[in-house]
């Protein structure tokens, strides 16, 4: 794939272009055993067969004193899933963003349905799809990750011959692609559930006070906060109600459930002032001597309550038992 640059485009300016935009591979992947299947596979096959390529072009670039010569023995790979930390997989979207000039360019990165959003990196313009998605919808939200910049996006279809839905899609691939947006599964909403409630109320509750002119943006401004304030007070109130008209048949349990988290912040607030304990909004995950009203579900510290990255599933779990 390196090569195709050099031999579609005369222009060394266009090859260059084409071939910073197809460096960096994203392999998409549907689950995280296909994940670690690829990483084998370019710790070993991929590695072994680059050294082998280096060797068979190492001639021809030398007779060619223009073609930029590029040797990268070892593939430089990295994951993107749900497995890593928050910190760990922004270090990776950063790197994304690097060119091949740059030290800590990707050759590959491995993901999961997770690049389907929040991915959005223009160099990016080289993709390989392992298997067909569940939905139609993540399949165009994965596909559409890459080609964002003038470079043209390449997307490659790798189908598994032992999986049902890859053999269908396989066999009806043109009429599919050729409509595919009349594929695109309806998809449910239900808000002000009970789980959605609990996963991220709190969060909406904190944003008001933050953002809603109060007096209480800043991070250490969360051990200001006071219900019994006319300010905060209102913003209480406006936050009801507009809950309310998002969900009408649910003013009741809302109500109560905002009441209650606003009496958990300031039970966190007075106990925090007793034992002359900082509270702010955000606490880095190390820092042991503050307390944090909100931290993540991978932090080893934990604070009042928990704010989600993502609100894509808000259903607790549940077990089967066949009879």
């Amino acid at each position: 794939m390196l090569l195709a640059p050099r031999a579609l485009f005369g222009n060394e300016q266009d090859a260059r272009e084409l071939l910073d935009a197809w460096w960096t591979q994203v392999v998409y992947h549907g689950s995280l055993q296909g994940v670690g299947n690829s990483h084998t596979a370019f710790a070993s096959d991929v590695r072994d067969f680059m050294q082998l390529l280096s060797g068979t072009t190492e001639a021809q670039d030398e007779k060619d004193e223009k073609v930029e010569k590029q040797q990268r023995l070892t593939p430089d790979v990295a994951q993107l899933t749900s497995k890593q930390t928050a910190a760990e997989n922004a270090e990776i979207f950063s790197r994304l963003s690097r060119t091949r000039t740059e030290n800590g360019c990707l050759d590959a990165v491995l993901a999961t349905n997770m690049i389907s959003v929040g991915l959005d990196v223009a160099r990016l313009a080289l993709m390989i799809i392992n298997g067909q998605p569940l939905t139609t919808a993540e399949y165009i939200q994965a596909s559409s990750r890459v080609g964002r910049s003038e470079a043209p996006g390449v997307v490659f279809a790798n189908y598994y011959r032992e999986q049902a839905r890859s053999l269908s899609h396989y066999e009806s691939f043109r009429p599919y692609h050729e409509a595919f947006y009349r594929f695109v599964e309806p998809t449910s909403v239900t808000p002000y559930t009970y789980q959605a409630r609990l996963r991220a109320l709190h969060a909406a509750l904190v944003i008001v006070m933050r953002y809603g002119k109060v007096g209480l943006l800043y991070n250490g401004a969360a051990a200001n906060f006071d219900p019994d304030d006319p300010r905060v007070s209102k913003a209480v109130e406006q936050l009801k109600q507009r809950c309310a008209l998002s969900a009408p048949d649910q003013v009741d349990e809302v109500n109560r459930h905002i009441g209650a988290l606003v009496a958990e912040w300031r039970t966190e607030v007075e106990r925090c002032r007793e034992a002359r304990r900082k509270l702010e909004y955000q606490v880095s995950s190390n820092d042991n001597g503050r307390d944090r009203l909100l931290y993540n579900h991978d932090d080893r510290i934990r604070g009042l309550w928990t704010a989600l990255q993502s609100l894509r599933n808000v259903e607790n779990t549940a077990l089967l038992k066949a009879l």
